[in-house]
């Protein structure tokens, strides 16, 4: 007994140094933007304060980008739009991607047939597809979501077939040993056994979605942060571009700290 309480002191501990290092990398971000705020002009920089404020005055409302004829008139309408894309994006790319990841760790024929183009596809940039996208599918609220589940699948099944290499070949077997066909062995052995490693290819996946999205909008979608960045972009309102980018990483943080709540409470026997 007293061994496990002196474990779960010493795990309590080291949260609690975890949270305090975290903190403290953030007062030296903030720290340093409002020295350079301090040395830059207004026109160019402005302090976390001025950000911060800006933020809070204009979430429910922005005359600027009401002006423009946007329905979500504010910061929050527009981050609506936007993580509504990011989540249904990345769920569907990151269902696609594993279970194919997974079923093509097991097919040795398809997969030699499909694996060099996911690689090639893996290696294309793909910011450089988005004006095809807006060509093919228009400005509409889909086409960055379909640009975000592609990212995400493409990501998603290369951790998967990796993850599957990595699973010691005893549980399927096993399973092979009950009667256990291969799609039953798929379901319930190896995406079960593969989800804790694929969890870091979701996080990646989810970071890089966001910037992937805004930029997205920049080109052109019916609403979201990215077109509320475009417009106060053309006004050279540096404040209300700092207040966006301030409310993207809030939330971005907000959407992996659950994420990483949910995966330890169904990995907790890992």
């Amino acid at each position: 007994m007293q061994a496990a309480s002196t474990v779960r002191a010493g795990n309590s501990h080291s949260r609690v140094r975890g949270i305090l290092l975290r903190l403290a990398g953030v007062g030296v971000l903030l720290g340093f933007w409002q020295l350079m705020a301090v040395l830059l002009p207004p026109s160019r920089l402005v302090g976390p304060w001025n950000a911060v404020s800006d933020l809070v005055h204009h979430y429910n409302n922005d005359p600027l980008i009401s002006f423009f004829g946007f329905s979500a008139a504010g910061y929050g309408g527009l981050m609506y739009f936007t993580v509504r894309n990011v989540i249904v994006g990345v769920a569907v790319g990151g269902l696609c991607g594993v279970v194919g990841g997974v079923a093509l760790a097991r097919t040795e024929r398809t997969r030699a047939a499909t694996e060099p183009a996911l690689v090639t596809l893996g290696t294309v940039p793909i910011l450089a597809v988005m004006p095809l996208f807006v060509i093919w599918f228009g400005v509409a609220s889909y086409t960055s979501v379909i640009l975000v589940a592609l990212y995400t699948t493409i990501l998603l099944a290369q951790y998967a077939m990796r993850a599957a290499e990595n699973l010691p070949p005893i549980y399927e077997a096993r399973a092979k040993t009950c009667g256990a066909r291969m799609g039953t062995r798929v379901i319930r052995v190896l995406v079960p056994g593969v989800m804790p490693e694929i969890l870091g290819g979701l996080r990646v996946a989810l970071a890089f979605s966001w910037g992937l999205e805004v930029f997205a909008e920049t080109l052109g979608a019916p609403s979201g942060l990215g077109q509320g960045i475009q417009i106060l972009s053309n006004t050279d309102n540096v404040q209300g571009i700092l207040a966006i980018v301030l409310l993207i990483a809030a939330v971005a943080l907000l959407v992996d700290a659950l994420l990483m709540a949910a995966a330890r409470l169904l990995f907790r026997w890992r």
